[in-house]
């Protein structure tokens, strides 16, 4: 019994340690940070907000004769973003954005951003490339969410990055395309959440108005004759 209690305390104290850490990951405060290419041409250069609260300054400057020129802005980024959440092609004019786990779009929670030359060019959810994509209610630090599967970026080359889950699925993204693929088949977007709701309540009231609708023109036909 009492070696029972012992292994209980251990291994609370290392499930203890290990949400301890993760919620220092999360929650520690961002700080400015720049990315220069490959070739030294150009610079990504990230400022977050001074309360963290509002959008962050990003933008990709070229540099000629050690002085910046604008070539584009990215807006709407969370302040709460980390140079480890970015991957970048070797010219910086392609980038995916790994999505802080606290943060919610609507009702569902994203996994990751595809931008192109500064525009957002895709938005892309757990559930288009995880098969058990439902969080469990598990948390850390009380508000982030545990999830049943997890996913990590295995592998990057330009403008590629190849994704592995604990499902054991293999996912290539094409920055340039805002493609994603698994085995050779392309992974289309889904709609949200919300536009789904809306198409399938379109369907049903389409589906119960027109046999109404049908009805009337029959009758209307009738009395004509």
């Amino acid at each position: 019994m009492r070696k029972l209690l012992i292994c209980l305390c251990l291994m609370l104290a290392l499930t203890l340690a290990t949400i301890s850490t993760a919620a220092a990951v999360i929650m520690r405060t961002p700080e400015p940070f720049e990315i220069v290419s490959d070739d030294g041409s150009k610079v990504f250069v990230f400022i977050p907000s001074e309360n963290f609260s509002a959008k962050a300054y990003i933008a990709v400057y070229e540099i000629v004769d050690n002085e910046r020129w604008l070539i584009y802005t990215v807006e709407d980024l969370p302040s709460r973003s980390y140079e480890w959440n970015f991957y970048f092609s070797a010219d910086l004019m392609h980038f995916v954005h790994r999505i802080h786990p606290g943060y919610v779009r609507g009702s569902e929670r994203d996994a990751f951003e595809i931008f192109s030359y500064g525009d957002r060019t895709r938005v892309v959810r757990r559930r288009e490339f995880i098969r058990d994509h439902a969080s469990t209610w598990g948390t850390i630090s009380g508000s982030w969410p545990a999830y049943t599967v997890w996913w990590e970026v295995v592998d990057h080359s330009d403008t590629t990055i190849t994704i592995r889950t604990d499902e054991g699925r293999t996912v290539t993204v094409d920055m340039a395309t805002a493609r994603l693929s698994l085995g050779g088949r392309l992974l289309l977007p889904l709609p949200s959440a919300r536009t789904a709701r809306i198409a399938l309540a379109v369907m049903i009231a389409g589906g119960t108005l027109l046999p109404k609708l049908k009805k009337r023109r029959i009758k209307t036909k009738e009395n004509v004759d």
